[in-house]
């Protein structure tokens, strides 16, 4: 039961929220100097079982201090402190499934470190909560007649993963009355992600309701968040390409090799289903051009529209699509890198296999034969796993990237042999580059430069035009300074400014000395 001393009234002496990434809301009792969850075993009416308390100790502070919300957006719910009126500390929950594993956000062991840090009136009015519904909890403040000031929390540009929080302004006018402040709530009533404003009216004998529907858009999303890179035209390099949202349309900019410059005239007419979660570049035919996958998510089939590049026309359009069964039933996580599939050439044979990544790391996969799918059974936190050829070998290469400074351990891919329960064999290489710490101070400012361009907030999905614009002065900026706009960024960036495919013979790769995106560690 969750019982505490009778001064302490809602909030927050309990919360609702997703303690496992499970999508199902869980039952969190906050007491004097712990906090105890219940976990949402899901039916109709939902059933609970307790785990006991998760974390304990709140520094001095007082039970009312404590604030439960998804700072990095990764669906579990993190652990706040207001330490004053304006400082917020929170610890990450970084484990999986029903285990949290606290951790920090600018350094794994910087436990309850500062998140926010803008002087409020009081703490009392501070709430963190998701309004414009991307799974990042944002910072209002709730003012004595109910006026709402609202900073909305996206991915931060520094070092960790600490969000850059922006100033909305005021979001909600108020009520022509004062002393409400403990009477305004946010919660979903209209059935969208995004959290309504409700207004909790005293009457003499009972209270009223009142809702404003949250009809607002934007804030949702990153320029970067469209960034693929794939090679378009079968040229041996990968071009840079910018999908909308929900697969609307897409603008190419092509990889002429003389970067900062990005050829614009080759036109590209792409129509598939979003949302961009679920839509994957890569050479399904074997080509050399890539093509577009769209993934089921629940059932894990895939739709493969074939890359019909006219050279003479110098355009690029795609089939009707073509369906291919999976069984991937992973789909995808509500942040932006946590996919369940991947689609790259495990194998050498130039055509993109299909990986399933289980939450726990597990990797599964189908080798794409040109005479259908092979189920190859298990192969080797998902959302820190990528792939490329970084041996030259024409197979994909294993790659974690540490999310807190970019460093990147190697597992080489030397291809499909049984070995202790994998069909593929992996040998760690250890770091192959270096993290972001090492840059100089003058390195340093030059990264914080073109992290600020390239992640420039914006309302609307945006065209060719401004994405290529701010790829063109990111490269320009670079010189010989290492990179890393977020935890993949930098490969695909590396991949496509080098502008040279591992697996074509006789590349050939000019001006390295202007290209070190990231130093190779020796």
């Amino acid at each position: 039961m969750c019982t505490g001393p009778k001064q302490i009234e809602i909030p927050p002496s309990y919360a609702f929220a997703d303690f496992n990434n499970d999508g199902l809301d869980d039952f969190f009792c906050i007491k004097e100097d712990a906090v105890w969850v219940s976990l949402n075993r899901g039916g109709n009416p939902p059933k609970f079982e307790s785990i006991g308390q998760v974390i304990g100790g709140f520094d001095g502070l007082k039970a009312t201090d404590v604030r439960i919300a998804d700072i990095d957006g990764d669906g579990r719910v993190d652990f706040c402190l207001v330490k004053s009126a304006g400082e917020i500390a929170c610890s990450r929950n970084g484990g999986w499934a029903d285990k949290p594993q606290w951790q920090g956000f600018s350094t794994v062991k910087g436990i309850r470190g500062t998140v926010f840090n803008t002087a409020q009136p009081d703490k009392a009015g501070i709430v963190l909560a998701d309004l414009n519904g991307d799974f990042r909890s944002d910072v209002m403040y709730i003012g004595d007649h109910g006026q709402v000031s609202t900073w909305v929390n996206n991915r931060g540009s520094g070092s960790g993963i600490v969000p850059k929080w922006r100033s909305a302004g005021q979001t909600h006018a108020g009520q022509a009355v004062t002393g409400i402040q403990d009477s305004i709530k946010f919660g979903r009533i209209y059935g969208s992600n995004r959290l309504d404003y409700i207004f909790l009216k005293e009457e003499k004998d009972r209270f009223d309701v009142v809702v404003w529907q949250n009809q607002g858009a934007g804030g949702t999303k990153l320029k970067a968040d469209g960034n693929y890179y794939c090679d378009m035209r079968g040229t041996g390099s990968d071009d840079y390409v910018w999908i909308y949202q929900d697969g609307h349309g897409a603008e190419i900019n092509v990889n002429n090799h003389s970067p900062p410059a990005w050829g614009h005239n080759t036109k590209i007419e792409l129509k598939v289903p979003g949302p961009r979660n679920g839509i994957h570049l890569a050479d399904w035919t074997g080509d050399g051009r890539c093509d577009v996958i769209v993934q089921n998510k629940a059932t894990g089939h895939l739709t493969v529209y074939k890359n019909q590049y006219d050279k003479g026309a110098d355009s690029i359009s795609f089939d009707s699509g073509t369906s291919v069964a999976t069984d991937c039933n992973q789909g995808w996580g509500v942040g932006i890198f946590d996919l369940g599939m991947r689609f790259h050439d495990i194998d050498g044979d130039g055509r993109a296999d299909a990986l399933c990544i289980e939450k726990n790391g597990r990797i599964t996969g189908w080798l794409n034969k040109a005479n259908g799918l092979e189920n190859v059974g298990q192969i080797k936190d998902r959302a820190n796993i990528r792939f490329a050829d970084v041996e030259a070998s024409g197979r994909a290469d294993l790659l974690h990237v540490d999310k807190y400074t970019g460093a990147v351990d190697d597992f080489t891919n030397n291809g499909h042999k049984a070995q202790g329960g994998s069909s593929f064999s992996l040998t760690k290489r250890g770091m192959l580059y270096n993290p972001i710490e090492s840059l100089s101070p003058e390195g340093a400012s030059k990264v914080a430069k073109v992290v600020e361009a390239s992640s420039e907030m914006v309302d609307s999905e945006v065209g060719s035009s401004t994405s290529s614009d701010v790829l063109e002065t990111t490269s320009s900026m670079l010189d010989s300074v290492s990179f890393r706009r977020d935890a993949s960024s930098f490969i695909r960036y590396k991949a496509a400014l080098l502008g040279y495919n591992h697996r074509r013979s006789g590349a050939n790769v000019t001006n390295t000395s202007k290209l070190a995106i990231l130093a190779p560690r020796n």
